[in-house]
């Protein structure tokens, strides 16, 4: 927040001790107010995580400097997602003072690269942003990531080879979730390997659809491939 003034002295006009007092006092509360404003300077606004087998909770520190000449208040951290919390052990930092900002990112089901952003608001014109990046690894590959065919094309199957890196985890079905496609789930080794074959029922028009593969990890989760005739 910017706090500008302006004070006149008419030629002329006798010095007055009472109100040259009480334009000291106003002076001192603008100058307060202004250092109210100051900014953070962050050691970091990036941090990047790859969380070991089976972590329950990754934490990324965000250590900052309050660089301004009076004290900074943080209004408000907003997190990304009900994912992520941030935590603070006061809102209020001297000048000079350090501090830091702890995030807490639950993975739950999730997989592969996370982005998890934390909006920092004080009396700056402009909120920091921070990220905190987490590549949690995947319990299987696809050799495809879609599929498609043309328009009037031949409805030939197409094959989605599926490999476990997770030995706990493994293919439990796939299911076409659009009438105008088929999914026929094979298993290959069981545990390791499996076979999709995807074909559409007709190529005459445009038709888009997806192919549900629930994953048990242990713990369900469902990936969908996009399908899809085109032009």
């Amino acid at each position: 927040m910017r706090v500008e003034s302006s004070f006149v002295i008419l030629k002329g006009e006798p010095y007055n001790e009472g109100r040259m007092k009480l334009f000291c006092v106003l002076l001192g509360c603008l100058l307060s107010v202004q250092g109210w404003a100051g900014d953070l300077t962050w050691e970091r606004t990036v941090i990047e995580v790859t969380p070991e087998k089976g972590q329950k909770k990754v934490e990324g520190e965000f250590p900052f400097t309050n660089t301004s000449s009076g004290p900074v208040e943080i209004r408000d951290v907003q997190t990304s997602c009900g994912c992520t919390t941030a935590e603070l052990p006061k809102k209020v930092y001297q000048a000079g003072e350090r501090g830091t900002l702890k995030a807490v990112f639950t993975p739950g089901g999730r997989r592969g690269e996370q982005k998890k952003t934390i909006v920092v608001r004080t009396g700056a014109a402009k909120p920091d942003v921070l990220l905190l990046r987490v590549e949690i690894p995947e319990t299987f590959t696809l050799d495809r990531p879609f599929l498609d065919w043309k328009v009037n094309a031949p409805n030939t199957p197409q094959v989605i080879e599926v490999a476990m890196t997770e030995p706990a985890a493994k293919l439990k079905s796939v299911k076409s979730l659009n009438k105008g496609f088929e999914a026929v789930l094979e298993t290959v080794e069981a545990g390791k390997r499996y076979r999709i074959t995807v074909k559409p029922n007709s190529t005459s028009g445009i038709v888009r659809g997806k192919v549900a593969l629930e994953v048990d990890e242990p713990g369900k989760r469902v990936v969908y491939v996009p399908v899809e005739v085109k032009e």
